[in-house]
């Protein structure tokens, strides 16, 4: 067992019900992270041990309670618990729910919603953050009690991020909690009697969101000891150095999902915030990655990436193309749903370094990635992918026609004049 990533107590599982002391020194008020792992006797107690050691354990007859004794109460978390409760010494996996409101998702709230993504996983180096989106479906209830009434689902999952505006988030909040806000804000709540944790990033407008995110992941802002704040106008607050351009085919679920847990892998492997800006729904225009399905593309998108193969249920394939000789990886499925099984397979080193080097056909069903040989269009693969644009194809179309119509009314005017030039010859006699 490990509290607050310190471990604390060693014993044997011995079938029955045991009680297990922990010392008060391993506490702090407010927030703590408490880890336990069952593994085998004789193996070393590691990270890995946990992960890939499943111990046999009966749900239905197994249960953890806790009791404290001595120690102050904690009716609600504050804002400056926040580096606990996403502990860098943790190496436990870690859910996050995502909700951006009743909307459709803009590009500015997914901004801010990527960029708080991942100033979790970077807090937590060694874990897998995963993140949860659901679209429009509401995970909180609005009660006139002030509670976070959030669903039994969600909370058993993890950790929930609401991030919008004040107009887009007023379903999810508790009554007269919208009035609170009147700029850049940032809260933190318990909700289901203390097992989850709600965070929230809001304001009046988007830039508000954003603002409100960039101090969220800023390591060396000093949040304060309460629940939530507004952030003032002359707080210095760094944005993130590095930016990537995500540009997702159509807004669907499964796209966003993939875009928010890619944005997680991403600063997990590169160690490096970055500042994500999306288009909705985009192309491959100034854009480093762009996410869809493969059957979703058009010809002149096409004409921009290698030949693609043939993809089967459950497969996506990774390819390099070059849109007005701006370079960018496309990650293409079979469907929607093979895109961020795809994402979740970059979790592996070994598949990030693949994905990094080149071409790569993911296979969900398999769970293998493998390089892709990729193959040169030929002229007439070429030709036919011109001519399947609509653009081209009518612009071909027309001016076939219009020169059928020049070159049909030439020889007519010619055989008429080489008729009547005939019926002169043969007739000379003086006209009247």
């Amino acid at each position: 067992m490990w509290v607050n990533g310190t471990q604390v107590a060693q014993v044997d599982a011995k079938g029955q019900v045991q009680t297990i002391p922990l010392s008060p020194q391993a506490f702090v008020p407010g927030i703590n992270s408490i880890q336990l792992a069952r593994v085998s006797h004789s193996a070393p107690i590691t990270a890995e041990t946990a992960y890939s050691d499943i111990a046999p354990i009966d749900n239905a007859r197994s249960s953890i309670s806790l009791d404290f004794a001595g120690l102050r109460p904690n009716p609600a978390p504050i804002l400056a618990q926040l580096p606990l409760a996403f502990d860098a010494r943790s190496w436990m996996p870690r859910n996050v729910t995502v909700a951006l409101g009743s909307e459709l998702p803009s590009p500015q709230r997914l901004r801010a919603a990527t960029l708080a993504v991942e100033s979790i996983a970077a807090r937590m180096r060694q874990v897998d953050v995963t993140v949860t989106y659901k679209g429009t479906d509401p995970i909180i209830k609005r009660g006139d009690s002030g509670s976070w009434d959030i669903d039994k689902d969600t909370a058993r999952a993890g950790d929930v991020l609401l991030v919008g505006t004040r107009s887009a988030l007023q379903d999810a909040f508790p009554a007269t909690f919208a009035e609170g806000i009147n700029g850049p804000f940032l809260g933190i709540y318990a909700a289901n009697e203390g097992k989850s944790v709600v965070v929230v990033l809001s304001g009046v407008t988007e830039a508000d969101c954003l603002r409100a995110a960039r101090a969220f992941a800023d390591t060396s802002m000093a949040l304060p000891s309460r629940a939530d704040m507004t952030l003032d106008t002359t707080a210095a607050i760094h944005a993130p150095p590095e930016h990537v351009a995500i540009a997702l085919g159509h807004p669907d679920t499964a796209l966003v999902r993939a875009a928010l847990n890619f944005a997680a892998v991403h600063v997990r492997t590169t160690g490096v915030l970055a500042d994500f800006t999306f288009a909705l729904p985009g192309d491959f225009a100034s854009t480093d990655f762009f996410f869809d399905a493969a059957t979703s593309l058009d010809a002149p998108q096409l004409r921009q990436l290698p030949s693609l193969p043939t993809l089967q249920p459950g497969q996506a394939v990774s390819l390099t193309g070059h849109a007005s000789g701006h370079p960018f990886v496309a990650i293409l499925g079979s469907n929607e749903a093979s895109v961020p099984r795809a994402i979740e397979m970059l979790r592996q080193p070994a598949v990030w370094s693949q994905f990094a080097q080149g071409a790569t056909l993911f296979d969900s069903a398999t769970g293998s990635a493998k390089p892709l040989a990729v193959a040169g269009r030929s002229s007439i693969a070429h030709l036919r992918l011109l001519l399947a644009d609509p653009l081209v194809f009518w612009g071909v179309l027309t001016t076939l026609l219009a020169l059928s119509y020049i070159f049909l009314n030439m020889t007519l005017k010619e055989q008429l004049k080489k008729r009547f030039d005939q019926s002169s010859f043969s007739d000379p006699s003086p006209k009247r």
